[in-house]
């Protein structure tokens, strides 16, 4: 969110904990987050996600930012920074999925595996 708030100036920073690129909120060691935490920190996440989408054109997709790293300047676009969000939790999607197979949990619970297009799909009749 750091990326879509500060840098392309985006609203809603306050309403999410990933405020910070170098500390994350998720990474405290010392404050381990439950489910409902996390679920939350998603859900408000990707309502900035979401705004961001509603309101962008097309053609804003191609506006660029800059990124310092050391004495090295990247470019990224507005659509990078989306698809680098989108990819980044599906990698975490399946760390969630290997470990709850690993534990025998995931394809024989009750919920099933985890399945990215749930509740994204139109049931055809």
């Amino acid at each position: 969110m750091y990326w879509l708030c500060h840098v392309f100036k985006e609203p809603g920073l306050e309403t999410t904990p990933f405020t910070d690129p170098q500390t994350g909120w998720e990474d405290d060691l010392a404050h381990p987050r439950r489910a409902d935490e996390l679920v939350r920190a998603l859900d408000s996440s990707w309502r900035i996600v979401a705004r961001c989408l509603e309101t962008w054109t097309p053609g804003m997709l191609a506006d660029e930012a800059p990124r310092v790293r050391g004495d090295e300047v990247q470019m990224h676009t507005r659509q990078s920074v989306l698809w680098r969000l989108v990819t980044h939790d599906a990698y975490h999607c399946g760390e969630i999925a290997l470990t709850l197979g690993g534990h025998g949990l995931g394809g024989g619970s009750p919920n099933g595996p985890i399945d990215m297009w749930r509740g994204l799909a139109r049931i055809a009749r």
